[in-house]
């Protein structure tokens, strides 16, 4: 099943598709009760409000407490839910339970749990660290003129072998690995930022230093592009969104035909303003049941920036919801389901504007969205 969604603005379209259902109010009151002890007589009010909707004096005549009692238990029931729910493993589930009160009846609800960092990155939760891949191509240096060169397609000294004889890079000397400052800044800020908003531990790798059956066995997040990270490249080419040189494209992997083509532009003069856009791919590891995440894109700076939109809670110049928020209710539309698609691919632009001679990068933001 297929699910493609465009952004307009803050407003999105999402074709029909089948969706999983939300976990019912007693599903919730379990996950609740499981996690927090709680005394007989909560238990008992807890158990009188589920599935059903009953006046304080209906309460009171079946557990024979008086209306004083009552209120005290639902206050403090009210607060051991605002507990649980603002732990790590609530904030993950995407509805909470409340206890409201309408025309003298108490009613017990499942709302929206409005914490979409930690559910987006739950996928992840299975235990293991997450291993964060970054891509640290090959500079050649030439000694004849005293530089270093980069050959954009070549990322490993095993591609050597495979060049032309006349190929200008065997005459040089492969030497260290360039590193974007903005994947360096990425690397950086998932390590440091994920334990806090998602509890999930990390460890860091080069795709120079990371066999290939270890991403595949693992929780793993790509930072990169297919022409400097080959695991981005393994990833992606079975996707409906690639990052291309110069450009991303929205393309079914079974035909030719290019649907969509979103280009990247580098501003030149001062106070230009240009574009530069990520991909950013959810989907399940291929050798086990875990997660891959990939940020792809062909600048360093535009990867950071969705790091950035995936991890803070507030997006720059807002201040009621986050950004990972406002993805939620746009992608979803409405609709209700239990998480975060298990396979998915969002199209972010990012502004870039010219200032001073250097680029500054905006922040990102989302303007498709496919649903596997």
């Amino acid at each position: 099943m297929l699910t493609v969604v465009n952004f307009v603005g803050t407003i999105l379209t999402i074709s029909s598709t089948s969706l999983t259902v939300m976990p019912t109010i007693e599903t919730l009151a379990k996950l609740f009760t499981a996690s927090t002890h709680l005394s007989t007589r909560q238990q008992n009010v807890l158990n009188a409000l589920v599935g059903s909707t009953k006046t304080a004096e209906q309460i009171e005549t079946e557990l024979n407490i008086g209306g004083t009692v009552l209120r005290s238990i639902v206050h403090e029931l009210r607060q051991g839910i605002d507990t649980f729910f603002n732990s790590l493993q609530g904030r993950r589930q995407l509805q909470r339970l409340s206890i409201e009160i309408e025309k003298h009846f108490y009613i017990l609800k499942a709302i929206r749990n409005p914490c979409a960092i930690e559910q987006f990155w739950a996928a992840h939760a299975s235990g293991g660290n997450v291993l964060v891949v970054w891509a640290e191509p090959l500079v050649f240096f030439d000694a004849k003129n005293r530089a270093y060169i980069r050959y954009l397609d070549i990322n490993d000294v095993s591609e050597i072998r495979t060049l032309k004889k006349n190929h200008p890079a065997r005459k040089l000397i492969p030497c260290f690995g360039y590193q974007s400052s903005g994947i360096v800044e990425s690397v950086s800020e998932l390590r440091r930022a994920l334990p806090l908003v998602s509890g999930l531990d990390t460890e860091a790798s080069s795709t120079r230093d990371t066999a290939r059956t270890i991403v595949f066995e693992r929780e793993a997040v790509i930072l990169g592009n297919a022409r400097m990270n080959p695991y981005v490249r393994e990833f992606e080419e079975s996707m409906w969104f690639q990052v291309k040189k110069e450009c991303v494209i929205i393309r079914n992997p079974k035909a030719r035909q290019t649907e969509s083509e979103f280009e990247d532009y580098a501003p030149q003069q001062e106070n230009e303003e240009g574009v530069t856009h990520v991909v950013l791919t959810r989907m399940h590891n291929r050798q086990a049941d875990r997660a891959i995440t990939c940020i792809s894109s062909n600048h360093g700076r535009a990867v950071e920036r969705v790091v950035d939109f995936v991890l803070n809670s507030r997006r720059e110049g807002t201040s009621a919801v986050s950004s990972m928020e406002e993805l939620w209710i746009g992608m979803m539309n409405g609709a209700d389901r239990e998480s975060w698609p298990s396979t998915f691919q969002v199209l972010f632009e990012i502004k870039v504007v010219r200032k001073s001679g250097l680029s500054f990068f905006q922040s990102a933001k989302p303007i498709r969205f496919k649903e596997y």
